[in-house]
């Protein structure tokens, strides 16, 4: 199957139970805790309400099978807040992960630092401040993009960010922020290609997707 078989387009009310599916086998995690079916189901359904913070665009093969979703959510901050307010049995859950993600961090510092893209072939400027603490309604986090294995190295990670920022663009979206670990050069290459202006910063790499009239995504 080739990439032009592939339709990328906003998530509908069809593709909800194949997403949460999609989503639920590869652990996602909400604030930091493995999310369930019935709280990934919510979160995909939010995306199609009016004026939702919530935005899923998906990549479908010539069978409307899924091979492919990016995830993002506006006003990020708020967001959680919110959520953590609407649904206050994750706290527990939440800081357990916490926990355990800061005490690996301590204890493997040296791998969460820039000596580790600095081995490697990639070659990216590096800032002091970070632009995931970012706060406005006009901003876009990406919580996660992925492309099923058996349809990886067809671009279809880059189709999927030109039709999701083309779909953010007419809403008044300004800016889309996506945060990558040091470790993950297939993701750092994959924001370089579609054209993201990508850094580090502290133990992550940032990448930053402008959307004016003169930026569009390459397909």
């Amino acid at each position: 199957m080739t990439s032009k078989e592939i339709n990328c387009e906003p998530l509908t009310e069809y593709d909800v139970y194949q997403v949460t599916k999609l989503l639920r086998g590869m652990k996602f995690h909400i604030g930091g805790a493995r999310a369930g079916f019935t709280a990934i189901r919510d979160l995909c359904s939010l995306s199609l309400e009016a004026d939702s913070p919530m935005y899923i665009t998906v990549a479908k093969d010539a069978r409307k099978q899924i091979v492919g979703v990016v995830l993002g959510v506006r006003d990020y901050h708020r967001f959680w807040l919110k959520y953590y307010f609407d649904h206050p049995f994750i706290f527990p859950r939440v800081a357990v992960s916490k926990v355990f993600s800061l005490t690996k961090k301590i204890k493997n510092r040296k791998k969460y630092s820039a000596e580790m893209l600095s081995e490697s072939d990639i070659n990216i400027p590096y800032k002091g401040k970070s632009l995931w603490t970012v706060k406005d309604d006009k901003t876009v986090h990406i919580l996660l993009i992925i492309v099923d294995n058996s349809h990886r190295h067809k671009k279809i990670g880059q189709r999927l960010y030109s039709s999701f920022t083309d779909h953010l663009k007419q809403t008044g979206i300004k800016r889309v922020i996506a945060r990558i670990g040091f470790a993950n050069a297939a993701s750092i290459k994959l924001h370089q290609k579609a054209g993201w202006q990508v850094y580090g910063v502290k133990r992550y790499v940032e990448a930053l997707f402008e959307l004016d009239d003169k930026s569009s995504a390459p397909t």
